[in-house]
């Protein structure tokens, strides 16, 4: 079916290309989405 041009596969590609794109957290930051990264292993450490 298509829907103002966009077929729903393309929609599936498009959407797939943005969430990989978004999702990645050293992406976003790079991009300056995010300001910093906190590793799994940091957590729960108090100085």
């Amino acid at each position: 079916m298509i829907r103002c041009g966009v077929t729903y596969k393309s929609r599936f590609v498009l959407t797939h290309k943005t969430q990989s794109k978004s999702s990645n957290p050293y992406l976003a930051a790079k991009r300056g989405f995010v300001d910093d990264v906190i590793e799994p292993g940091e957590t729960g450490k108090h100085s």
